[in-house]
């Protein structure tokens, strides 16, 4: 039996749920093999077939295209429940019997949207503007266009040297801002970015909270440089995802190309990073690991992507995204994560999802979500 053969058959095993534990560690890996991409990707095209077949006439009414995203969800996902079952089964012994997820409401995934606070005050909830629109302020010309705040560096500067601009992105919403410099940054949910209208004198400073991916411009004579509560990062121009949310347990700088240095915002500790390098902030100390950073950054692209992930890690990114509070009944379940799932998932859709992967959730209202043991 070849490689493809062994595959379809443990495939073929882990869908009808009677996989060994060491088929399973097969299965996991060649399922990391590149080469296998196209067949398991047949694999779960065909498998999503079979199960669109099986659904009543309603469940198939939905618009072409959230089906479409909806298919690429579950294809996804039968990864995320394979690598998940292992890990956790390994880590486990047996599944315990698991329950459907108890619901009231659905809640709608994020979307674009945010809020710009100007030097006055005043605020302006960037999604309720329509496309193309512009707003001027003291001599500089703001384009609000598909879920992105521009700077229009050929508007004039005006009296901007002192005068900051705070973009702040609510639970349950996204926004990409490209600064007056014409760095790109993308600002993930319930994250805040504070900047100058224009920069003045010899340094670019932001100041951030939350979660952002930026790509800096080049500009050997000014660097650039990103202020968290517990780092400061300095680039020259770059590609780098800061994670800096307060209910973390650290601070971390990736970065994607180019280079960064990394310094303690109370110690006088830094590290220069190099691609493919992550370094985490907690309490003065910095450590430097190599990684893959597609899963880092897999946010910016519409993906939640899960490597060994625990329970309260995967509820903290869900309870940005879907503006939801979360509880536990009794202990904190001891489960592992691994897989990709898109971010268009309604929060039902994500629940059941996890539930195949025996943990049970109880959503009380359309805002309170209580994972049970």
């Amino acid at each position: 039996m070849n490689n493809t053969q062994r595959l379809q058959y443990l495939f073929q095993k882990q869908l009808a749920a009677n996989a060994t534990e060491a088929e399973q560690q097969e299965l996991f890996m060649l399922s990391n093999d590149p080469e296998n991409e196209p067949v398991l990707r047949d694999l779960m095209d065909a498998s999503w077939d079979d199960l669109e077949n099986s659904r009543p006439q309603p469940f198939q009414q939905r618009p072409v295209t959230r089906r479409l995203w909806f298919r690429i969800s579950v294809a996804a996902a039968v990864l995320a429940i394979a690598f998940g079952t292992y890990l956790w089964m390994n880590d486990s012994g047996k599944p315990p019997a698991s329950e459907p997820v108890a619901k009231v409401h659905d809640v709608a995934p994020g979307k674009e949207g945010a809020i710009l606070t100007l030097p006055d005050g005043r605020q302006i909830v960037l999604d309720d503007m329509q496309n193309g629109s512009t707003i001027q302020e003291n001599g500089v010309k703001l384009i609000v266009q598909n879920g992105q705040l521009t700077y229009d560096n050929n508007a004039g500067t005006g009296n901007t040297a002192l005068a900051w601009h705070t973009m702040s992105t609510p639970r349950g919403r996204q926004f990409q801002l490209r600064l007056p410099d014409g760095s790109a940054v993308w600002l993930n949910a319930a994250s805040t970015i504070r900047y100058p209208a224009a920069f003045a004198g010899n340094e670019r400073k932001v100041e951030l909270t939350g979660e952002a991916y930026f790509e800096v411009a080049p500009d050997q004579q000014r660097p650039f440089r990103v202020l968290t509560p517990k780092q400061q990062i300095e680039v020259m121009g770059t590609h780098f995802n800061v994670n800096a949310y307060a209910d973390e347990p650290l601070e971390q700088t990736t970065l994607i190309e180019g280079s960064v240095k990394v310094s303690g915002a109370v110690s006088q500790l830094s590290k220069l990073l190099t691609p493919d390098h992550q370094a985490s902030v907690s309490d003065g100390a910095i450590t430097v690991t190599k990684l893959d950073t597609g899963p880092v950054i897999a946010w910016k692209n519409g993906l939640f992507c899960f490597v060994n992930a625990n329970v309260p890690g995967v509820m903290r990114q869900l309870s940005r995204w879907y503006d939801i509070e979360v509880q536990y009944e009794g202990k904190i379940p001891d489960r592992v994560f691994a897989g990709k799932m898109q971010r268009d998932l309604t929060l039902n859709e994500m629940l059941n999802l996890l539930s195949s992967l025996n943990l049970n959730f109880k959503l009380e209202g359309s805002k309170k979500l209580i994972v049970k043991p």
